[in-house]
């Protein structure tokens, strides 16, 4: 009898792992594929083609009478990692795409940055991480906006916060 149920156990195993792994097949498409929902999003090749972006200007001047900041410990995406130097540049940029941030970055590892994000000009909107390329040549924005949020802190020295930039 023992041997019955063991045998039965078995079987039943057997089949629910078999049923899991033919859930997780795509039958021939990519997770990428506009089939599942989502944009095609740009291979790492087209991540890291060179580009003839001029090096900005994001001069970043706070506004003395505001003491509104919002601040963003980020780390850069895994596939920019590679590419970083001492000049490159990272912002935040208000919905109208005007500078309201400045960056610094760690001396110890060049990928993490503290970004200070100021307001009037960013208060109630929406900004978007802009981060320069100096090797690359080419600016790269994150995919996803930020609400700003007064007295915010997003990320930890531990956990920064990792934006998909493209």
């Amino acid at each position: 009898m023992k041997y019955i149920k063991f045998l039965t156990l078995f079987a039943f195993l057997t089949l629910f792992m078999v049923s899991c792994s033919k859930d997780s097949e795509t039958n021939g498409h990519s997770q990428n594929d506009e089939t599942f929902g989502g944009p095609t999003l740009p291979t790492y090749e087209e991540l890291v083609t060179p580009g003839n972006d001029a090096s900005p200007d994001w001069t970043y001047t706070p506004n003395v009478d505001s003491y509104q900041t919002m601040t963003i410990i980020l780390q850069l995406p895994d596939y920019l990692i590679g590419q970083v130097s001492a000049e490159d540049k990272l912002t935040a940029l208000a919905a109208d795409g005007t500078v309201c941030g400045s960056a610094e970055v760690d001396s110890e590892d060049l990928s993490l940055y503290y970004l200070s994000v100021g307001a009037p000009t960013c208060e109630s909107q929406e900004i978007t991480i802009a981060y320069y390329c100096a090797k690359l040549h080419r600016i790269f924005k994150s995919s996803t906006p930020i609400t700003f949020k007064s007295d915010e802190t997003l990320g930890t020295y531990l956990n920064p916060y990792s934006p998909y930039m493209i």
